[in-house]
C-alpha cells in the first residue's frame, strides 16, 4: 500500500508558512511570513530520493525510507490527523473486497491512467473494472 502512495499520493501538495525569520533553505533566503508549496508527487518520483522512481516495487519499503522523501499524509506537527484511521479503513476494506470477489481490467489495453489533480488526485476518466 505505500508503494501505491508513494506512486500516487492522496495530498497532491504540502503547503506551510515560514514562521522563522530570514530562513536559508539550500542557499535561498526564506522571508519571515513566506507560503512555500511542495509537490508530493515530484518528492515521491525524484530520482535522487528513489531507485527507479517511476516503477511500482513495494519491496523498496523492507527498509526504512529517507527522512521527508516518502509523506502521502505530509509531515510534521500538520500531519493528517486521519491518515492513520484512513490506512486502517483502506486495509479493511480491500480485503473483504478481494475476498468476495475477483477484479480484472476492464480496458487491458489501456496503458495509461491520466490523473486529475487538485490537493488531492482522482482518474480523470475513472477506472473502470470487472467484478466477478
Amino acid at each position: 500500500m505505500k508503494e501505491c502512495m508513494r506512486l500516487h499520493p492522496p495530498s497532491q501538495v504540502a503547503s506551510r508558512i515560514n514562521s522563522m525569520s530570514n530562513e536559508v533553505v539550500s542557499g535561498i533566503r526564506i522571508p519571515k511570513g513566506t507560503i512555500t508549496v511542495v509537490g508530493t508527487e515530484a518528492v515521491h518520483r525524484h530520482p535522487g530520493n528513489w531507485r527507479d522512481p517511476d516503477s511500482f516495487n513495494p519491496g523498496r519499503f523492507r527498509s526504512r525510507p529517507k527522512p521527508f522523501t516518502f509523506f502521502p499524509f505530509t509531515a510534521g506537527p500538520r500531519i493528517c490527523l486521519g491518515r492513520h484511521f484512513a490506512v486502517m479503513e483502506i486495509k479493511i476494506l480491500i480485503s473483504n473486497l478481494y475476498r468476495r470477489f475477483t477484479f480484472s481490467d476492464a480496458n487491458p489495453d489501456l496503458n495509461s491512467l491520466e490523473k486529475r489533480t487538485c490537493l488531492t488526485s482522482k482518474p480523470k476518466n475513472g477506472v473502470f473494472v470487472k467484478v466477478a
